[in-house]
């Protein structure tokens, strides 16, 4: 009988923003831009980790997606200093990362 080999060839694990840099606030402050959300790299670095302080304060009363693009909104509505909707969140293509900086999707930016 030959011997059967699995489909699976390799897996890839993105651990600490090899390939995907969440804090890459420039990046991510040029993907906004093209949302009409203006403000500067520090400021959305600035928003990140003030959301981040009290995120990981909340227990999570979501889904993890949910979760995670609540997060994202949050953060990116402190940096605008105004109000972003949710879809605008989801159009931004933001990084879906969980508190603790792990990677659970990669967005189209970073291609």
């Amino acid at each position: 009988m030959p011997e059967v080999r699995p489909r699976v060839r390799s897996v890839l694990f993105d651990l600490g923003g090899t390939l995907v840099d969440e804090r890459d606030f420039a990046g991510w402050t040029d993907q906004a831009r093209r949302l009409y959300l203006d403000f500067d790299p520090d400021d959305l670095a600035h928003a990140y980790q003030e959301v981040l302080t009290e995120v990981d304060a909340e227990p999570p009363s979501q889904d993890r997606e949910t979760h995670l693009l609540e997060f994202w909104r949050r953060t990116l509505s402190r940096a605008a200093q105004k109000p972003v909707t949710e879809s605008t969140t989801v159009s931004a293509k933001v990084p879906i990362v969980t508190p603790t900086s792990e990677i659970t999707a990669i967005s189209e930016t970073k291609r």
